[in-house]
């Protein structure tokens, strides 16, 4: 009955051992097994496998996965929307990627990718795209500009917005307007 935890406490207590048939013995000095090795023979560390795996399912997935470090957030490349697997929401996640990848390079954010793509389909995604950062947008202006805080729509002391969604146009706070 001599088996590798009863060989790891002899070798840790530094002791010889009362095991008349050296199993023990011999087990205490056998090579540690190898590393895993990739399909190609390579040897690997586990953990390097793991990152690889994780950042490979990233990218296929097209996810920030739990637990993504803020810099690694949204790091995979712009993915063309005639791309095959690009999925019924390739348009919007493209305009998505090239606004994140570099937003001041309006020309590459409004051109046409490719022929393929419908230009009434682009865009439709683009006045999305818009609508969701203007909500952004208010949701922060939201705690600054209140009825109380801002009673009048106006550009400067000399205009001033009237609302229309009344019978009659009449003045509204801000950020009901």
């Amino acid at each position: 009955q001599a088996g590798p935890e009863k060989a790891a406490a002899i070798e840790q207590s530094g002791g010889a051992s009362a095991d008349p048939s050296g199993v023990a013995a011999a087990a205490a000095h056998m090579p540690a097994p190898a590393p895993p090795t990739s399909p190609h023979g390579i040897q690997e560390e586990v953990p390097a496998r793991q990152q690889q795996q994780q950042q490979h399912q990233q990218l296929a997935s097209r996810q920030n996965l739990p637990g993504t470090p803020a810099d690694s957030l949204w790091r995979w490349p712009p993915r063309h929307p005639s791309d095959p697997g690009a999925g019924p929401l390739a348009i919007p996640e493209y305009i998505q990627d090239l606004i994140r990848k570099d937003s001041s390079d309006i020309e590459r954010i409004y051109e046409l990718p490719s022929a393929e793509v419908d230009p009434l389909v682009w865009q439709y995604e683009h006045l999305r795209q818009f609508v969701i950062e203007f909500n952004l947008l208010l949701v922060a202006l939201g705690d600054d500009c209140m009825p109380e805080t801002c009673p009048k729509m106006t550009a400067s002391n000399e205009w001033q917005y009237l609302c229309a969604a009344h019978r009659k146009p009449q003045d509204c706070a801000a950020i009901d307007y």
